[in-house]
């Protein structure tokens, strides 16, 4: 389970990375560029105040149920607030 953890938090960090490299598709105007910055820095602040501690946890192999809790948080949060 630790090693599952860690995976997600991998690939969150990755995914994460990969949208501020790349934030601005063909065709966006400067104030698109503005609004998609501003919510990946929004994103990015809730994003460490899970998976920080999600990353404590599993390297230090304690409480691994909340340590996926936490880990899998931020994805089902952007979830809802895509759906809503």
């Amino acid at each position: 389970m630790r090693k599952a953890i860690l995976i997600i938090i991998a690939a969150q960090a990755a995914f994460l990375t990969l949208m501020t490299l790349w934030p601005d598709p063909p065709g966006m105007d400067a104030a698109g560029r503005g609004m998609v910055m501003g919510f990946l820095m929004i994103f990015w602040a809730i994003t460490a105040l899970f998976l920080i501690p999600a990353l404590i946890l599993a390297l230090n192999n304690k409480a691994l149920n909340w340590a996926l809790g936490l880990a899998l948080t931020p994805p089902v949060l952007a979830l809802i607030g895509i759906a809503g």
